[in-house]
């Protein structure tokens, strides 16, 4: 059987991007969770993608074969300015590294933020995309807004990234009822 995407919180997203080992990993966690891109897209980010004073990152979407426009914060890219400027890159790519390496860099952050993953769950670069959905959605994003930032039709938002865990369904209805 194949195994779902796991998702993950905001709290847990900050536990797995602090234990990054470095700076380029730390970058990578914190710009791929803000992103919710698609690994390939992630990949493919060079520093003239980084527009700083209109809070905005253009990513190539890979499906759709054009640019979306990833809406973000100054103090969001702090981090990445702060990485380009002791890497040293002006331009071309941000990354200089292979999916594999992304996955590698978030599985082991994940551990060891010791965040549960139940066994039918995998961790991958694609979390970061369906966990931005998933905490936009429970933010009140509107759906239209999401539909823009991921370029996701409404139906694969709603097929694919909210699908609930038991123990998120538990969550809501306390939640619904005022906590109790």
């Amino acid at each position: 059987m194949k195994k779902k995407t796991a998702y993950f919180s905001e709290d847990q997203i900050e536990a797995i991007i602090k234990q990054a080992e470095d700076l380029t990993q730390r970058t990578a966690l914190f710009l791929g969770s803000c992103l919710g891109a698609r690994v390939q897209e992630f990949l493919a980010l060079e520093v003239k993608d980084i527009h700083f004073e209109e809070e905005l990152v253009y990513v190539w979407d890979v499906k759709k074969k054009n640019i979306r426009y990833q809406p973000t914060l100054k103090d969001d890219l702090a981090q990445v300015r702060l990485y380009l400027k002791e890497k040293e890159i002006k331009e071309g790519k941000i990354f200089d590294v292979v999916d594999r390496t992304l996955n590698r860099y978030l599985k082991k952050a994940t551990k060891r933020a010791k965040i549960p993953i139940p066994e039918n769950e995998n961790v991958r670069w694609h979390s970061f995309r369906g966990s931005l959905v998933r905490n936009l959605t429970k933010r009140k994003v509107p759906l239209k807004a999401i539909m823009q930032i991921t370029g996701d039709s409404a139906k694969t938002i709603l097929e694919y990234y909210n699908e609930y865990r038991p123990s998120d369904l538990v969550q809501l209805i306390k939640e619904s009822r005022g906590g109790i």
